[in-house]
């Protein structure tokens, strides 16, 4: 059940409608019941406030401004197991995909992109997924300094093992490079390098 307090929220009875028009929408977004499988297999619910199942009600109940204000849509990694598991169809992973564009659209997440930034700049650059140094210090109270400073040599400890460089080859990356500037990404991700709040937001002048 919606609670009135949820529908007094800068209620937005086009919300989910918005939504639904985006070609890659959760077919069952409608179909929601609340039964919170999604939240109880969520690893992100489990150690942030990132809650899907509430993530949805909102979207449903038109909370627009304080979905795509919140920090929570930002937690999710996407691993799809709510997606998996759900027993209406609905995919709150997808659904978190949109609402992300939508908040970049209205300048919302400023911090949260900076966080990002630097992911899709080692994609652009090597053609792979790499770690922010800061991100992988940030994690030494979990795994510890020894971890730490392997994840930081990474590339000497490889070749140290006779292993070659992580990245793809040459002609792989130039044709990689290619698709990401001809779908617009090296364009978003320009801009949002260019932006002066993100910018401070990386601790950069």
């Amino acid at each position: 059940m919606i609670k009135k307090s949820v529908l007094n929220a800068s209620w937005d009875g086009k919300f989910a409608e918005e939504i639904l028009e985006d070609p890659q929408a959760p077919k069952g977004l409608l179909k929601c019941n609340q039964c919170g499988t999604c939240t109880a297999n969520c690893p992100a619910a489990r150690f942030t406030s990132y809650n899907p199942a509430r993530l949805v009600r909102d979207v449903l109940a038109g909370a627009r401004e304080k979905v795509l204000s919140s920090a929570d849509i930002w937690q999710c990694f996407y691993c799809y197991t709510c997606h998996a598991n759900c027993p209406r169809g609905n995919s709150p992973t997808e659904l978190v995909r949109i609402l992300r564009l939508k908040a970049l659209a209205q300048g919302h997440a400023k911090e949260e992109v900076a966080r990002f930034l630097a992911f899709g700049e080692c994609f652009a650059e090597f053609g792979i997924g790499g770690m922010p140094s800061d991100i992988v210090e940030s994690h030494a109270n979990e795994f510890g300094h020894r971890w730490v400073k392997m994840r930081l040599h990474i590339d000497d400890l490889r070749e140290v093992l006779g292993l070659q460089a992580m990245g793809l080859p040459e002609n792989a990356q130039k044709q990689l490079k290619s698709l990401l500037h001809h779908t617009g990404f090296m364009e978003r991700l320009q801009r949002l390098s260019s932006d002066s709040e993100i910018c401070q937001s990386r601790g950069m002048r």
